[in-house]
């Protein structure tokens, strides 16, 4: 009988790599590992535009822009008068300076303010000029004496209203027509050279 035993056989062996097919496998490797970078990296910049568009996005959605509409709302001002915010007869408009009496960027703005109201005074019968004080009428007054604010300022506390208006910070400067579309707003301080930028944009939007 043939002994088919497989006793001191050896099994067959893995032939050796040739030098050929080992540089091609080194070629696929780098390849790969490239990709792999250049995968990770587009996923990063993929990261960064998005995050990048929900801040544009937010700003847009949650601060005051043109467009928006603005509610109409009562209100008296510091020196007793009766007026409405955020609606006036066909055809005019308000220009609102938003401002708290504790902030810096709000001081540096009030000349270019006070400029403004003072350039738009020969067209009070289709434009009006209010500020909106974040602060209560005793402190506003004095903000108003000391800084020599002639416009007429009204007092802006209900927190709904200041939502629906956007107010995230001051200073603020805002265009509104007479149904409270916005035309036009600033959000910051307005001094040096960019003055005469915004106070002609504020201008070509109040008198449309």
């Amino acid at each position: 009988m043939t002994d088919r035993s497989t006793s001191g056989s050896r099994l067959p062996g893995r032939r050796p790599l040739s030098g050929a097919r080992t540089r091609i496998l080194q070629v696929v490797a780098i390849v790969l590992a490239a990709l792999l970078v250049l995968v990770t990296f587009q996923k990063r910049q993929l990261r960064i535009e998005v995050v990048a568009l929900r801040d544009t996005v937010w700003r847009y959605v949650d601060l005051p822009h043109a467009g928006m509409v603005v509610p109409p709302f009562d209100g008296v001002t510091v020196a007793g008068d009766s007026v409405t915010v955020g609606h006036l007869r066909r055809g005019a408009r308000q220009v609102l300076f938003v401002f708290n009496t504790r902030c810096g960027n709000c001081l540096v703005t009030l000349p270019a303010w006070r400029r403004m109201a003072k350039a738009l005074e020969p067209h009070a019968d289709s434009v009006e000029v209010y500020g909106l004080s974040l602060d209560p009428v005793p402190e506003t007054r004095a903000y108003m004496e000391e800084h020599g604010l002639t416009f007429p300022v009204v007092p802006f506390h209900d927190e709904r209203m200041q939502e629906l208006y956007r107010i995230r910070g001051v200073p603020i400067t805002l265009v509104a027509d007479d149904i409270g579309a916005v035309e036009y707003t600033h959000i910051g301080s307005i001094f040096g050279e960019a003055e005469v930028a915004i106070t002609d944009s504020v201008a070509s939007a109040a008198l449309k």
